[in-house]
């Protein structure tokens, strides 16, 4: 290699570094979305995880358009069935935009549908970087960033229509206002609080809800943190907010295709009852959900996850009833898609804690980072094993 282009290799470098140091959310967004390029590219499409899901809010608003029964033959849907039309109808208005400009190939729409999909997940890294800024550090905010940027399943399931991770990005949002607006009063002791941040946060969860009606323990979990903090006024403004989106979000749709408000939302309560048998948990069950968490990082971040839980209620509260509840409910693993990144952040924030006090720990660095360094192996081996399968 020459000077020149060693000089070259150099100096680039050094000015990705030092982005790195001063923008260090800009690059782990970018590594994120070269990811989920990377999945969206490779992945057929026909390698959606929930069959179901892809047929309801991707083929389905297709079939309305071309109003074909191509894709329709295999389910009717001349009646309300319990599912969210504000998502579907989003997607409706995103596809019949790109089928209007000429783009009619069914790979073409969804490989942009997944694109589309994978910016709205990097708001999801964004909230959470911001989130554990504000309780911790820039140092442990960049590893919760890029834990919900490179985590092994993340870059498949952000850029396909799940509803239960589609509405993440509503959720979160509300919660950093939350967050940001409770830590203000809580260091100004003083109860002087913009009304509308809850309004606007409360907005947003109804959003989140009318997305995924199963997020309703995570809404939950906010409303009682905020009443269990004493802030009971901002509580109710939160839930206004809630109620104003909702009326607008579920009733709009609801009127435009069946001529009554609410009319999913009913059928889905009328439904419920089906979600509340008790599950069996079996040994295998456990293993499966610590593996997926990835050995020995879900022990780390279990034991980080109850750290001073009751100063981080706001976000343990949602986390903690969401988990219950599928522990008590008929429901599967996708229900805990909502909490996941809130899970992460309690769980590698509280960790953070427990190292830097811990003279074991602080004894024992090396061993920290070998685990760390399993974790990551196993981390990127699952992520290329569901590559290769695909």
């Amino acid at each position: 290699m020459s000077d020149t282009k060693r000089y070259t290799m150099t100096s680039l470098i050094m000015k990705l570094r030092e982005t790195g140091q001063k923008h260090p959310i800009f690059v782990i967004l970018s590594i994120a979305f070269i990811f989920r390029l990377f999945v969206a590219i490779l992945l057929p499409d026909s390698g959606d995880f929930n069959i179901r899901e892809r047929f309801l809010y991707f083929k389905m608003p297709i079939a309305w358009i071309d109003e074909s029964t191509e894709y329709l033959s295999s389910q009717t849907y001349d009646e309300p069935q319990g599912i969210s039309l504000f998502y579907l109808s989003l997607n409706y208005a995103w596809l019949a935009l790109f089928k209007f400009i000429g783009i009619n190939d069914i790979s073409w729409l969804t490989f942009i549908g997944r694109l589309l999909h994978a910016f709205i997940s990097l708001l999801v890294i964004s909230f959470g970087y911001r989130m554990a800024e504000l309780l911790s550090n820039k140092r442990t905010a960049i590893m919760v960033a890029s834990a919900l940027a490179l985590f092994w399943f993340m870059p498949f399931v952000s850029i396909q229509t799940i509803p239960a991770f589609v509405c993440i990005t509503f959720l979160m949002y509300a919660t950093l206002i939350i967050l940001r607006q409770e830590i203000n009063r809580y260091e100004s002791r003083s109860t002087n609080v913009h009304r509308t941040s809850f309004i606007i946060a409360g907005f947003f969860l109804g959003l989140g809800f009318s997305t995924y009606y199963l997020c309703m323990p995570y809404i939950l979990g906010i409303i009682l943190a905020l009443m269990l903090r004493k802030n009971i006024k901002n509580a109710l403004t939160t839930l206004l907010g809630f109620i104003i989106s909702i009326s607008i979000a579920l009733v709009v749709p609801d009127l435009l295709v069946w001529g009554k408000p609410f009319a999913e939302l009913t059928v889905f309560i009328e439904n419920a009852p089906e979600l509340t048998f008790f599950k069996t948990f079996s040994l295998l069950d456990i293993a499966f959900i610590i593996l997926a968490l990835i050995l020995p990082l879900s022990i780390m971040l279990l034991c980080g996850f109850f750290k001073n839980w009751k100063k981080k209620l706001l976000l343990f509260l949602p986390t903690i009833f969401t988990i219950l509840f599928f522990i008590l409910s008929n429901t599967d693993a996708w229900f805990l898609l909502p909490v996941f990144p809130l899970f992460l952040l309690l769980g590698i924030t509280g960790w953070k804690e427990i190292i830097d006090n811990s003279s074991f720990w602080q004894k024992h660095i090396t061993l920290h980072k070998v685990l760390i360094g399993i974790s990551l192996f196993f981390n990127f081996t699952l992520f290329l094993l569901i590559t290769i399968l695909s």
